[in-house]
């Protein structure tokens, strides 16, 4: 981002079209883009391999699953989507020092249990799959229907977590 605003200072691009482009550019990173179907994605199979729900999985209950669900969550749009901690913060609600804590969590689970490890590889190549689909349908053109977009209340359980929380997206 830094060079980017280098570059648009060198070349005499005004500050708001530098702006513009740069809120409504999604985060990069090295395979893959951050967005709603990207939060939806990763949600969902986190979600499902702990055998949790995203209602559960957002919101504030202690449920084993659910805490799972939650914290590898986190530590994929950390080290996958490269989102800060407070970013992940606000799609998770919770403060940013919980979300280092949770990320250390798993971070000590990989180290020292295989089985962790496995699911986590499980949760990573289904999140690649829905992933590469994504993104050939985008080049198709094809629109696709997030849980966001569908029911949000039900799905991502808006009620428990408040309505602001879908779209709290950086």
């Amino acid at each position: 981002m830094k060079e980017i605003l280098e570059f648009a200072k060198f070349a005499g691009v005004p500050k708001e079209v530098v702006d513009e482009y740069l809120s409504v550019r999604p985060v990069k990173i090295g395979r893959m883009e951050y967005d709603k179907e990207v939060r939806d994605i990763v949600l969902k199979h986190c979600s499902e391999v702990f055998g949790s729900t995203i209602k559960a999985t957002l919101s504030n209950t202690r449920i084993k699953p659910s805490v799972e669900a939650r914290r590898v969550a986190m530590y994929i749009f950390r080290n996958h989507c490269l989102l800060s901690l407070v970013q992940i913060g606000k799609i998770t609600k919770r403060h940013h020092a919980t979300v280092i804590n949770m990320i250390g969590h798993v971070d000590s689970f990989l180290e020292n249990e295989r089985a962790y490890r496995l699911k986590m590889h499980q949760i990573v190549n289904l999140i690649q799959k829905d992933y590469e689909q994504l993104l050939d349908e985008r080049k198709q053109g094809v629109t696709r229907e997030g849980l966001s977009d569908q029911m949000p209340a039900q799905i991502l359980g808006t009620e428990a977590i408040g309505k602001d929380s879908i779209n709290c997206l950086p």
